[in-house]
């Protein structure tokens, strides 16, 4: 923390004045601390603290006459006070709702977007969740199916059971025989090694391939190369953000909404922010993507079996963090027990 270092009582003021702002949503005053979190002080000894916590840059005054709300500044210290004296959650069927999702078996993706909507509900703000392949993943599967148009579908599959599809359009008609062919040999070729070391040898081998094999070579190659490796983006309680006072302005809202409905800003952070094994906070302005400085994220992330799956919540800069944080690692905990025992 820069600055100066707080003092004991001026950290017990700050904390009480975050935890009533994050419980009511309105300015705090020396008397609401006193009466329910500082019994012991007056109100004028919590007030002059409240002061000096005003010009150390932790509170602002929306007026004169309001008492104080939180900073970006304060709300940091908050995040950093809690990564330090982690509680367990306990909660009467919120290990419950972990323990029916580690016995389902449906595919990744459908536990992923199961564990996103459950953060949404448990924080009651948008949870988010990503997954993409890392350059571990394996290649199981490889086939070419013709379609009805005249196209063909590429259909991957990767460790973990992570399924790419990819529609392209070959420069003539394909029969049904020269699929299986092509499908055959890059299957024997390549099912089984690692998709960037898959990526790599395309190169060389579809230099030797006639023109029919290079079109189907080069569409693999950008798949794995761009395609495979992007981030999948899922929400769960999306309407959570409707809720939230500090987009009670339209304008805002409207920001906030296009920018969940475009995803691909939020792919790039959740990809940015996805280093194995680390609990990312971003509070307000930390957010490098513009109209969500009234917002915090919150992510953690593992890999397993060559997948890269991020998981967070985003809410308002008012969030309950500590819940999220212990949500989001529990969450996190089931995916990678989930995988495991699959």
């Amino acid at each position: 923390m820069g600055g100066l270092a707080l003092t004991e009582r001026q950290l017990e003021v700050l904390l009480a004045v975050i935890y009533e702002y994050l419980s009511t949503g309105e300015p705090v005053g020396s008397r609401a601390v006193v009466r329910k979190y500082i019994k012991w002080a007056s109100p004028a000894t919590v007030r002059n603290e409240m002061a000096d916590l005003e010009s150390m840059g932790y509170f602002y005054q929306p007026h004169a006459s309001a008492g104080r709300v939180p900073t970006e500044k304060a709300y940091r210290l908050y995040v950093d006070q809690i990564l330090r004296r982690r509680r367990p959650l306990r909660e009467e069927g919120w290990e419950g709702l972990f323990r029916d999702l580690l016995v389902c078996r449906e595919d990744l993706e459908e536990r992923l977007k199961q564990v996103t909507q459950m953060l949404g509900r448990l924080t009651s703000c948008v949870g988010l969740s990503g997954l993409s392949a890392t350059g571990e993943s394996r290649l199981e599967a490889l086939d070419f199916m013709r379609m009805e148009d005249g196209s063909v579908m590429l259909v991957l599959v990767m460790g973990g059971g992570f399924l790419a599809r990819k529609r392209f359009k070959p420069p003539r008609e394909i029969s049904e025989g020269e699929l299986a062919q092509i499908s055959s040999e890059l299957s024997a070729l390549f099912v089984g090694r690692p998709w960037s070391e898959v990526s790599r040898s395309l190169g060389s081998y579809l230099q030797r391939q006639l023109e029919l094999y290079r079109s189907a070579c080069e569409t693999v190659e950008s798949f794995l190369s761009e395609d495979c490796g992007r981030m999948r983006l899922f929400f769960g309680g999306t309407s959570n953000i409707l809720k939230v006072p500090e987009m009670s302005d339209l304008a805002r809202l409207q920001v906030v909404l296009e920018l969940l409905e475009e995803g691909s800003r939020l792919s790039r952070l959740l990809e940015e922010l996805s280093g194995e094994g680390d609990l990312k906070v971003l509070i307000g302005s930390d957010i490098p993507i513009e109209g969500m400085q009234d917002l915090s994220v919150i992510t953690a992330s593992c890999t397993v079996e060559g997948l890269r799956i991020v998981l967070g919540v985003l809410g308002p800069k008012r969030m309950d963090y500590e819940r999220a944080v212990l949500v989001l690692e529990r969450a996190l905990s089931a995916m990678k027990e989930g995988r495991e025992g699959a």
